[in-house]
Formats: C-alpha cells, structure tokens, sequence
C-alpha cells in the first residue's frame, strides 16, 4: 500500500529506483510488490514507469460514492459550525488506525480550500483531530494499544 501511495506523488509515473529510494525499500522488494500489482491491475507498467492502475483508479470512484454521501449529510454542519467559530474546520474520516483524511476544509472566511496530505500531521496518535476521533471511538482506541 505504501507504493501505491508514493505512487500517486508521481502524475507522471516513477522508476522502481524513485519507488525504492520513496519506500526505503530494496530493488528485490520493491520489483516483486510491484510486478504483483501490476498482474492485479493496481499498478500499470509502460517502459520504465510506473503509474497507478486502473483497478486503483476505480477503487477510488467507489471510495468517492461513499464519501460524497458523507459530504452530502455533513458539510452544511460544517457550515454552520464555520460561521459560528469563524475559524478553519474540517470535515475529516478515519483513514485507518493510524491516520485520518480530509473530505472538506473551511478557512475562517468560510472559503473551501484543499489540504495536502502528510503522514505525520494527520497521524492519528499526535494530532488534535487524531485525538478526538480516539476519544469517541473506543474500537479504534484499543486498536491502537494493540499496535503499539
């Protein structure tokens, strides 16, 4: 997964070298990982490059059905809450036990704006929004003492 994941950094597609030296992994590991994703559709390979594949690419739509319904109920809580705090807010899922995703963000004007993805700011352990997800989700909580 985390291949797939740097993979998308690259629009343009990435060498197994970029891949390797991305995910601190050896050649060996990373050709194996990624010859077995590209058989399973994840993963596409032209020439040297790899981009992601359409198997992904349609993971994600249905990853976006569910999450556009999510949208559809919350953001105009979001809203209201934006209005009345007039400060950022953000409309976040677990991705997860060891992260979260932004679905929408508010700056304090109310203006939509989109946020970059990083690993250690949206870790579920260390950030406020980590923390409140832990605090109302006691699965989750535990999940992550046992993975500690």
């Amino acid at each position: 997964m985390s291949l797939l994941e740097r993979l998308k950094t690259f629009p343009d597609g990435a060498s197994s070298a970029d891949l390797c030296a991305a995910n601190g992994l050896t050649k060996s590991t990373a050709h194996g990982l990624l010859n077995t994703l590209v058989e399973l559709g994840y993963v596409a390979h032209q020439d040297t490059q790899y981009r992601i594949g359409a198997r992904a690419q349609a993971l994600a739509v249905a990853r976006n059905d569910a999450t556009e319904r999510i949208r559809e109920l919350f953001t105009p809580a979001l809203y209201a809450f934006n209005e009345l705090c007039e400060s950022d807010c953000f409309l976040t899922v677990p991705g997860g036990t060891r992260s979260y995703l932004t679905l929408e963000a508010l700056d304090a004007n109310g203006r939509s704006f989109r946020v970059e993805e990083d690993s250690q700011r949206d870790a579920i352990r260390t950030s406020a929004v980590g923390k409140v997800f832990l605090a109302h989700d006691a699965i989750l909580a535990r999940r992550m003492r046992r993975n500690a």
